[in-house]
């Protein structure tokens, strides 16, 4: 909570200005992430695990964007030591980059475990320019994000859409969390069964943009399944897990969202290899 004092700290300008920009410094904010985090990386991996034994699909390349401190990385090499994985944690934030090495350096995190910085979620194409400078391949590489999407600022469908075209071009098969943006509708009725009004409000208030799991023709912003589907990913329905719904049961017939999902997202080309059907 503290890694939004920023805002806070100017309520009063940003509710009365559109031309603040302030940026969260995740730096007070990486243990936490990483404890959030925790629960969903592990069904993460356990799809990834699930896929690979389903599909026969194999990859040597394991990338941890908005790396944190490497959570997602220590879990994979905690089951999977055996294996001959190039790990790779990728972060826009020094501070990031700073406690990952250290934990490195402790024996947490594997000890070929490389970095690359000032790596912009949002700007693919960096990402995938340093790892062929380390002579790493993209193609085929799987990519985890735990909530990183969201920061992406100036937010638009067709920018999220070239974002996500960007990683497929790549070959990434990207596994990413993201809670649900709630409609204000949703918030009044569940009242207080969940926190996603502050979580919304603390999120507009610094720019960075949550997106819905359906798609509504009333609303014309792009879920995060249109806007993986739009930059040519197969969403697959098998092994993306979700959280508790919103609501016990369904209102009257609608669709009832979960509070958050790891979507799990494989380029079009390789899905068709795979024989990989049931996709959103």
């Amino acid at each position: 909570i503290y890694a939004y004092h920023p805002f806070m700290a100017r309520h009063r300008q940003l509710l009365s200005t559109a031309s603040q920009t302030l940026h969260v410094s995740r730096g007070e904010n990486i243990a936490a992430s990483s404890h959030a985090n925790k629960g969903s990386f592990t069904q993460a991996i356990n799809m990834l695990d699930l896929f690979s034994s389903d599909t026969g699909f194999q990859y040597h390349v394991f990338v941890e964007h908005a790396v944190g401190h490497g959570e997602a990385i220590r879990q994979h090499w905690e089951r999977h030591r055996a294996r001959e994985i190039i790990y790779l944690g990728a972060d826009l934030e020094e501070d990031s980059i700073v406690a990952a090495k250290k934990l490195v350096s402790s024996g947490t995190l594997p000890p070929a475990t490389q970095f690359i910085a000032n790596a912009d979620i949002g700007h693919p194409e960096y990402l995938v320019q340093q790892m062929r400078l380390k002579g790493i391949d993209t193609q085929g590489a799987v990519m985890i994000v735990g909530n990183g999407f969201h920061e992406v600022r100036e937010q638009s469908n067709e920018k999220m859409k070239a974002i996500f075209a960007s990683y497929c071009h790549g070959g990434f098969i990207l596994i990413f969390t993201e809670e649900s943006a709630l409609s204000s509708e949703d918030l009044i009725q569940t009242g207080w069964n969940t926190y996603h009004a502050g979580f919304r409000y603390m999120h507009a208030l610094s720019q960075q943009g949550l997106r819905p799991f359906h798609d509504d023709e009333s609303n014309t912003q792009w879920s995060w399944i249109q806007c993986a589907k739009s930059g040519g990913y197969i969403v697959s329905r098998a092994y993306t897990t979700r959280t508790r719904t919103i609501y016990p049961t369904k209102k009257n017939g609608e669709k009832n969202p979960p509070i958050s999902a790891n979507y799990f997202c494989v380029p079009e080309k390789i899905a068709k290899s795979l024989g990989l059907g049931d996709s959103y």
